[in-house]
């Protein structure tokens, strides 16, 4: 699935968030209910103000196609994907991530 970066990069973020732990099992089901109720997609086209969308090509939590939409639905939007980046590609590819977003900001 993820690069070998990546699943070093997921043990670590895992070992830094069990250090502080155990999350709050409500506070996790309450963030669900949130994502599974709540869809805002019909606003999209309200957003007009310039957007980046950056989404890893191999994310299977929030797959490309969902990205494209997002980026399709918002006037004013552009997809930047992110080969063999999975699901945090800020954390995996920091570089490529910066570069699109600084280009995007000085555009």
């Amino acid at each position: 699935r993820g690069s070998e970066q990546e699943r070093e990069l997921l043990a670590a973020l895992r070992g830094n968030l069990l250090s502080r732990g155990e999350p709050d099992l409500s506070a996790l089901q309450a963030g669900l209910a949130i994502l599974r109720d709540c869809d805002l997609r019909a606003t999209l086209p309200d957003i007009r103000q310039p957007t980046l969308v950056i989404a890893g090509v191999r994310d299977t939590l929030t797959p490309l196609p969902a990205a494209q939409f997002l980026a399709a639905s918002m006037p004013n939007a552009r997809l930047a994907a992110i080969e063999g980046a999975a699901h945090a590609p800020f954390l995996s590819h920091p570089e490529t991530f910066v570069k699109l977003l600084a280009d995007f900001l000085h555009e």
